[in-house]
């Protein structure tokens, strides 16, 4: 079902700039903890399923965003294990994806380890993910393995 009218776009385009900046801020102090260890385990813990959500909400606007208001944006799922070398380089190789000037990519990253989420236990049921690093290019191809930049700037092309 199609969204009625342009403010409803509108909204949803705002809603998403204010989930961003959200997640944002929850990320810097997710690195702070990482950095430092400003927090208790409780805390981050807390810290982090509220960053997982608030990325969970992101997806399903933009995905919306695209279906419904026509909004010609690329995006990645990206299923990482936070002990897996793999995972590592294929978040370098997103980021990096993110940073072009001449491209319009967001990236949702989610721990496929994060324990006692029903969110991110349902996508990881949804997308069938069974291994790290997997991603998710524009909700229907999946990557499983360590994907290289030329790769996934291969198929982001293909898909315009």
């Amino acid at each position: 079902e199609a969204y009625q009218g342009e403010e409803t776009c509108t909204f949803a385009e705002y809603r998403l700039n204010s989930i961003s900046e959200q997640m944002s801020e929850l990320g810097q102090y997710l690195v702070s903890y990482e950095e430092k260890s400003l927090f208790n385990d409780a805390e981050f813990e807390y810290l982090a399923r509220r960053y997982f959500l608030l990325e969970i909400k992101a997806f399903m606007l933009v995905e919306d965003l695209s279906a419904k208001c026509g909004v010609n944006t690329s995006y990645v799922l990206f299923f990482y294990g936070p002990e897996d070398t793999d995972s590592e380089r294929q978040g370098y190789v997103l980021d990096s994806l993110v940073s072009r000037e001449d491209y319009d990519l967001d990236v949702f990253s989610i721990n496929k380890d994060f324990e006692g989420d029903g969110a991110i236990d349902s996508l990881i049921l949804y997308y069938n993910i069974t291994n790290t690093p997997t991603i998710i290019v524009n909700g229907d191809t999946k990557l499983e393995g360590y994907v290289s930049y030329g790769e996934i700037l291969e198929l982001l092309a293909n898909e315009e």
